[in-house]
């Protein structure tokens, strides 16, 4: 009479062993059930805590997933590099372990490091070979000019402004003019003097007059600068160092062809 009460407990006990199982396991689980959702209230609803400190055991499988790490682009503070390493350490240890420690810090190395700076080689004076020529110089034809003057018939006067017209006769084609003023051969003398210097291009050059140029000052300017137009193309910068700024100075602005020829 023990067993269940009202002397009924052996004869339950002996035909409903299987069940009294499966009562205990549903109250197990259930009873789990109950203690996970005690658990869950009170973490929601009690103070918030620190959470205490636990151990996390991986078992690794036997083809670990692949782990994509972003890293942000890397900046220029020395300092980058450096968490890198510790963030990719981090997160291999907590994936693969210690292998998964190195190799991610290998990959958080690499994706915080500055790209590396490209050299390119020069080929100097030495004995070394590098492979970049410096720029490439491109051959400038010639000057074809065959003369030039400045008739005092081309003399101009433009608003209170004398312009002097240098025609040209270059060796293929009509004589042409161009018009220029004093100021005009004055700049072309310093750039000539700079791109040669000691060449004395200066001397011969008609100086400046602290009041109007006219009648035999101007005559003798207009000389002065034709014979010194003229020395600038026979010397010898004139077919080489000179040759842009004189093609410049002669072709840009032609604005007619003359009928008549220079004598």
């Amino acid at each position: 009479m023990g067993w269940g009460g009202k002397g009924k407990g052996h004869w339950h006990h002996h035909h409903h062993h299987g069940g009294i199982g499966g009562v205990v396991a549903e109250a197990a689980l259930v009873g789990g059930a109950a203690i996970a959702g005690a658990a869950v209230a009170t973490a929601v609803a009690g103070p918030r805590k620190p959470p205490p400190r636990r151990e996390v055991v991986v078992v690794p499988s036997a083809v670990p997933a692949p782990i994509v790490v972003e890293v942000p682009p890397p900046r220029p503070a020395p300092v980058a590099p450096v968490v890198g390493v510790l963030a990719g350490g981090a997160v291999g240890a907590v994936a693969l372990g210690p292998a998964g420690a190195v190799v991610g810090a290998a990959v958080g190395a690499a994706a915080t490091s500055p790209p590396p700076a490209v050299v390119v080689a020069q080929k100097g004076k030495g004995k070394g070979k590098g492979k970049w020529k410096g720029p490439v110089a491109v051959e400038m034809p010639p000057l074809a000019v065959a003369a030039i003057g400045i008739p005092p018939a081309a003399i101009e006067q433009r608003s209170g402004v004398t312009y002097f017209g240098v025609e040209v006769m270059p060796e293929v084609g009509a004589t042409y003019r161009v018009q220029r003023r004093y100021n005009e051969f004055d700049s072309l003398k310093d750039r000539l003097a700079r791109i040669a210097r000691g060449s004395m291009i200066e001397h011969g050059f008609p100086p400046k007059h602290m009041f109007s140029c006219e009648g035999a000052k101007l005559e003798e300017r207009r000389r002065g600068l034709e014979q010194w137009l003229k020395g600038a193309l026979n010397h010898p910068n004139g077919r080489g160092a000179w040759c842009l700024e004189l093609r410049d100075f002669l072709e840009v602005g032609k604005n007619r062809v003359c009928r008549y020829g220079l004598r």
